[in-house]
């Protein structure tokens, strides 16, 4: 019987490219993505600016976690980006988190409070009827010539 493997973690790379500006992406294998970077085969970005080093890597536990990693160190400052391996791991987000039910409730019992429904309506979405723009008389205005 084999023995159950543990999933491969996907890695945030971050690399320093000719010019000095800095690629950031997930991979499975840094050092095989880094290959394609310079090589030409990996992001449109890297064949204009071919890749001189990598300067950090980071694993994560799922392609998910590394995502969104990934938007959060994109988020931030150049000068920045490098430190951002040296912070501790956040943790995994295996569920999503969810509002409260009272947040919710609060929220809606708001909208309704503000504004009644009318007939047939979501009471969960406030009316636009007050914001409606009269548009119609607009092209009374212009002449053909």
């Amino acid at each position: 019987m084999a023995k159950p493997t543990a999933p491969q973690p996907y890695w945030l790379y971050l690399l320093e490219c000719e010019g000095g500006v800095y690629y950031a992406g997930i991979a499975l294998d840094v050092e095989q993505r880094f290959f394609q970077h310079l090589f030409g085969t990996g992001a449109k970005f890297t064949r204009a600016r071919p890749p001189l080093r990598v300067l950090a890597a980071r694993a994560y536990p799922s392609r998910g976690d590394a995502l969104r990693a990934e938007l959060q160190l994109k988020a931030l400052p150049r000068a920045d980006k490098p430190a951002f391996f040296a912070l501790p791991v956040q943790g995994s987000r295996s569920t999503p988190k969810r509002r409260s039910t009272s947040a919710v409730e609060t929220k809606q019992s708001k909208v309704n409070a503000a504004e009644p429904a009318s007939a047939g309506q979501n009471p969960q979405r406030p009316s636009m009827a007050g914001n409606a723009r009269n548009i119609g008389s607009v092209g009374s205005t212009y002449q053909k010539v």
